[in-house]
């Protein structure tokens, strides 16, 4: 008789958790999902029910819909949406409800996670794409290994754009030990293209600022092998050094890495001339200086015709002049050590006059060739520095015509 009550008690419970499950299909076709949800909740209110097939696909179905009917911003019910749907395969193998549909509530979540992802990531809330992104990518994979397929619509072994702007959203947000496997996933599979270029350089920086730098050089010769760029490989391993002295120590290890690089040459030149002219004087000036001059010299040996590099040149024998009529003003004559010094610096002086005359005319030939509102400044400096130099040689006509030029510039 005991027994008898018992599955009497058994009917009765399962009979209601039936009745419970058509209740939730009957709000579904009639489109009332705050209902179906409150619905399917109480379902899982008893714990027996976890084991039922059917009860977690219907949670699958409705968290979808609750989520793109009635809140977006919801990621935990997403998520929870996709954990059911995964229950439900894993406790009916044969996947009877969902194959009826060709699994196209997968799809859906799919479609839903990666279109919220991207109108979060528009509006730049990068946090809440970052989570939305990750979950698009999950369904994905999740659809890819089970080999399921929805009018033609499948999904690739690594969908490049997907897996970038989950790392982009991760780290825009700020999440960087999060977005950091989202791109060596990508320089892992070596992938080109413009969209991918800074893949490997923001690799390669973290790892050198972690001093991990085995994992730094290997993202970094991976970056030139697919992206032979010399001159944006050497600016990124300059890296973001603040100090003068430690950036020209890499300055130097790069010029043993690259000799004769131009782009090393320049960069380190105009790096090294803004120092040695900055308005305090540094105590290494005269090295430093010298040291300025033959980093031209090499430069414009290797590219006579740079514009940057005989505009550099022009300002510093320009400073250079400066400092020696500086000096010779100070300079006495009262021994014959002293004349011959003063007589010395005087032909250095002209020496750098005439070097002032060369360099400040080839760059202003090569600048007036096609004169671009960026160079203009620079025209107007190498212009007036004509006009200094034939002031001081007297030479009135030609004083004359480039005080023209400089006025119509």
């Amino acid at each position: 008789m005991k027994k008898l009550l018992l599955g009497i008690f058994s009917l009765v419970c399962f009979g209601a958790f039936a009745q419970d499950l058509q209740s939730v299909q009957q709000s579904i076709a009639s489109s009332d999902y705050l209902l179906a949800k409150r619905q399917i909740d109480s379902v899982f209110a008893d714990k027996k029910n976890n084991t039922d097939a059917a009860a977690w696909y219907y949670k699958g179905r409705v968290y979808i819909e609750i989520v793109r009917q009635h809140d977006k911003t919801n990621f935990n019910i997403l998520q929870d949406a996709f954990k059911a749907l995964k229950n439900y395969q894993l406790l009916d193998p044969q996947n009877r409800l969902m194959q009826l549909s060709n699994n196209v509530d997968l799809f859906q979540l799919y479609d839903l996670s990666y279109n919220t992802a991207a109108d979060f990531y528009n509006d730049k809330n990068y946090d809440l794409a970052y989570h939305h992104f990750r979950l698009a990518l999950e369904v994905q994979d999740y659809i890819r290994k089970k080999g399921f397929s929805f009018q033609g619509k499948s999904f690739p072994s690594l969908d490049t754009s997907l897996v970038n702007l989950a790392g982009s959203a991760a780290y825009f947000s700020g999440r960087v030990d999060d977005a950091i496997p989202y791109f060596e996933r990508l320089a892992n599979a070596k992938i080109g293209g413009d969209d991918y270029k800074g893949v490997y350089a923001l690799l390669y920086n973290h790892y050198s600022h972690k001093n991990e730098q085995a994992k730094a050089a290997k993202y970094l010769t991976t970056g030139k092998e697919i992206y032979p760029d010399n001159e944006y490989w050497i600016k990124m391993e300059l890296g973001n050094l603040s100090s003068y002295k430690e950036r020209f120590i890499r300055y130097e290890q790069l010029l043993q890495k690259y000799p004769g690089n131009p782009d090393v040459l320049t960069d380190y030149a105009i790096e090294l001339f803004n120092y040695v002219y900055s308005e305090k004087q540094p105590g290494d000036f005269e090295t430093r200086q010298a040291c300025l001059q033959g980093l031209l010299v090499k430069a414009l040996s290797i590219d006579p015709n740079s514009a940057t590099v005989n505009f550099v040149m022009s300002q510093h024998s320009y400073n250079q002049v400066y400092y020696l009529e500086d000096a010779l003003r100070g300079m006495k004559e009262e021994s014959l050590e002293e004349q011959n010094k003063k007589k010395a610096a005087s032909a250095k002086l002209e020496q750098k006059y005439e070097e002032l005359r060369k360099y400040s005319l080839r760059a202003y030939e090569l600048y007036t060739t096609d004169l671009k509102a960026e160079t203009k400044a620079n025209c107007k400096k190498v212009l007036s520095q004509l006009v200094v130099y034939y002031q001081k040689t007297k030479q009135a006509d030609k004083e004359k015509y480039y005080q023209e030029k400089l006025r119509e510039l």
